[in-house]
């Protein structure tokens, strides 16, 4: 995404809202039947846990629209994400996204429903981990004189996004540097490696935020679900997420199906999930963010055969592989994601047990930050 947009996007929530007051006089809006579909799909941002993602504009901001498609009147579930979001807008969290809206539009033989969200970031972690290894294989290739003058296609891409990340030059001084040294690549790295180290904390207080403020499970923890731009991190995507607070306990019988490659165990078992499923996804995306630090060459790192249908949950002897091969910088981060793995759900950590352990890292390694400042002083407020 350009900066034009990212500015628009990132800046704009206020404004967003008040957009859509301008337009409809409640955040939930029944359209009439027949009536034109109020927002246009720009582009394709992916597809959502219930529903595809496309960019759209309101008043002249860029948010996320989220559509879904049903027969007959909505109900209840259909409108979970939307009324997940709302209940979290009287206590808003800086790392989780907000609800601009949601509209209903009767057809037939359909029923549309547009959910609005703001932001729409420049990256999600998924794509931010594979710009960062395209562009750390690239630096391997500089350094033993085994490369081709011309940037790939790849590379420049990852090149000027991680560029924008940085608030470094974009691709016209790429395409300056490319036929000389590695020390540019070098700086891009570094300074997205200390962004990269800023997602452990800031998405661990996001998660706080949603189990012990909000009382909230997300269900669906994985990298694509972090949305990234320079000037913030926010946890998207609750299309499957539950309120527990009405439930005797935070457990749910699950038959609903969400991200194999990142299932806990208990719910791969179809058993009884809590908030320490949560805590296992999030200890994926700390595996994912270790291994990407270590600067590990692509092909070694996950799913290295390829394996169709490939999780962490069914290699966990591997994970502890992984583990074990860390620096000694990540070795200390290590000892923090072991018990986030453990099979048994009653043996992980909680999530404040995780803000404190990333907080005595903090303290311990001195000038390796595992929190940005946005949520250092909030932690060490609360400690």
């Amino acid at each position: 995404m350009d900066g034009t947009n990212e500015r628009l996007s990132i800046l704009s929530s206020s404004d967003a809202h008040a957009a859509w007051a301008r337009k409809y006089d409640t955040k939930l809006a029944t359209l009439q039947r027949g009536e034109a579909a109020p927002f246009t799909p720009g582009r394709y941002l992916g597809k959502g846990g219930v529903g595809a993602v496309h960019e759209t504009n309101i008043g002249g901001n860029v948010v996320a629209l989220k559509r879904i498609w049903i027969r007959g009147a909505p109900k209840d579930h259909h409108k979970a994400e939307f009324e997940i979001l709302q209940k979290m807008s009287t206590k808003r969290h800086h790392h989780v996204v907000e609800a601009v809206g949601l509209y209903v539009l009767p057809g037939r033989p359909t029923t549309e429903l547009g959910l609005l969200i703001w932001p729409v970031a420049q990256y999600d972690l998924n794509r931010l981990l594979f710009h960062f290894q395209i562009l750390s294989e690239r630096q391997k290739q500089l350094s033993l004189k085994s490369f081709s003058v011309q940037f790939t296609e790849d590379e420049s891409d990852a090149f000027e996004e991680l560029s924008v990340l940085t608030r470094r030059p974009g691709r016209s001084e790429a395409l300056k540097w490319q036929t000389e040294s590695s020390d540019i690549i070098d700086i891009l790295l570094k300074e997205t490696s200390v962004c990269l180290k800023r997602v452990f904390g800031c998405l661990a207080q996001a998660v706080r935020y949603l189990h012990n403020d909000q009382h909230i499970r997300h269900k669906d923890i994985k990298p694509s679900q972090v949305l990234i731009s320079a000037t913030g991190l926010w946890l998207t995507d609750f299309g499957w997420s539950v309120d527990i607070t009405e439930l005797s306990n935070s457990a749910t019988n699950n038959g609903d199906r969400t991200t194999t490659k990142y299932h806990a165990p208990e719910r791969e078992a179809m058993d009884h999930c809590g908030r320490s499923e949560d805590i296992f996804g999030l200890g994926c995306i700390y595996i994912e963010l270790t291994l990407t630090l270590s600067r590990v060459s692509v092909p070694q790192r996950l799913n290295p055969t390829g394996s169709e249908g490939w999780s962490f949950q069914s290699h966990l002897d591997q994970v502890e592989f992984w583990l074990d091969s860390l620096s000694e910088e990540l070795s200390d981060v290590a000892s923090l994601v072991r018990p986030m793995l453990e099979q048994s759900p009653f043996q992980r950590p909680s999530i404040a047990e995780i803000v404190n352990g990333l907080s005595a890292l903090d303290q311990k390694v001195g000038d390796v930050c595992y929190f940005g400042s946005c949520c250092r002083a909030r932690n060490s407020s609360e400690s």
